[in-house]
């Protein structure tokens, strides 16, 4: 399992095509977000580097350090 992030640079060398699985990644995202947002969880710290490919076909959302619940006091 790897990230996003990496992922996105072997792109930048040319070696894999750049929108294989963009939108069922876009959807399973949107999805992550809609369940925290519902939950009322605010991860704070999203970024390419925290959102792990399995199989290059599902992500995993990840890095919820400085996540907080939306009525937590910071």
């Amino acid at each position: 399992m790897g990230n996003l992030h990496s992922y996105l640079k072997r792109l930048e060398q040319g070696s894999l095509d750049p929108l294989i699985n963009a939108f069922h990644w876009i959807y399973q995202l949107a999805q992550v977000m809609a369940f925290l947002s519902n939950n009322k969880i605010v991860h704070r710290d999203l970024a390419v580097r925290n959102i792990l490919l399995q199989n290059e076909k599902h992500i995993k959302l990840s890095d919820f350090g400085l996540a907080r619940f939306e009525d937590e006091k910071l």
